[in-house]
């Protein structure tokens, strides 16, 4: 499906040129466009949560169905403070230890939104629509280790939902090439950041008192699918283990690079 735009690639190399890409995405959202940016994981494709066309548009574009919700996408992990107003201190250490990085958290969140909260912790940005980032009392959180995608979030200065730059159940991009053949004509800028540091989405946490629970467990190619997946054991500090070397995640290859404290630990499946 081709909405009859022109799709412009623009390379995202160094300095000035990068600055000013990432200006041009940012005002692209802020005009309730859909982009295609990197991020450590696979290609993303935001749309300003503020805008109610906008998502629309990101579900037309994806081919998503109508209620299946999008993740918040935030530049830094302070961010966080604006949709959740009770962070457990589980979810801090999260945060504190695992982002930036490839790490979704699923957060309880207030039944009702304030907008007076939201203003005191986002300042001049403009509000989500809650029905748009907020889902069954909860909201999906991530805050991506990408230059580039850090950058287009936070000069975007909009709330952004992000999915995988792709069709719906077609396999996710980790190149601007292939996100490109995706979206061609459909979104009017792509960000080529070079190659995803990972080849699979995320690791998806559901925080919930008293223990999180694990989502989503994704394996590099270098896993033997047919040998299954092996439990995760994940310290809070957080640090993911597994019982085979060969068995690691996004999450796993970049936790195991921090520091280990004492904490509790539970199995994810």
């Amino acid at each position: 499906m081709s909405l009859g735009m022109k799709t412009r690639l623009v390379t995202c190399s160094q300095g000035a040129d990068t600055a000013a890409a990432c200006r041009e995405a940012a005002d692209l959202l802020r005009q309730g466009q859909p982009v295609v940016f990197p991020t450590e994981t696979v290609y993303g494709i935001g749309a300003s949560a503020a805008d109610r066309e906008a998502v629309e548009r990101l579900q037309m574009v994806k081919g998503r169905p109508a209620g299946k919700p999008f993740t918040v996408h935030i530049a830094d992990p302070a961010d966080a403070e604006a949709y959740v107003e009770m962070m457990p201190r589980v979810t801090r250490r999260f945060i504190q230890k695992a982002w930036p990085g490839p790490l979704t958290l699923i957060l309880d969140v207030s039944p009702v939104f304030d907008p007076e909260r939201w203003r005191a912790r986002a300042g001049d940005m403009p509000p989500p629509i809650p029905e748009l980032v907020f889902h069954d009392g909860t909201v999906g959180l991530r805050c991506p280790a990408h230059d580039v995608a850090r950058q287009v979030l936070r000069e975007a200065a909009v709330p952004v939902v992000a999915s995988s730059a792709n069709g719906a159940g077609r396999p996710p991009p980790f190149d601007a090439q292939y996100a490109l053949r995706e979206l061609d004509g459909r979104v009017p800028m792509v960000l080529d950041g070079g190659p995803t540091r990972y080849t699979s989405g995320s690791t998806i946490v559901r925080v919930k008192s008293p223990l999180p629970r694990s989502r989503r467990m994704n394996f590099t190619p270098s896993s033997s699918p047919s040998a299954g997946l092996t439990p995760l054991m994940l310290r809070v500090s957080p640090v993911i283990v597994t019982s085979r070397p060969d068995a690691s995640t996004p999450a796993t290859s970049h936790w195991t690079r921090m520091s280990l404290s004492d904490s509790y630990t539970f199995t994810g499946g």
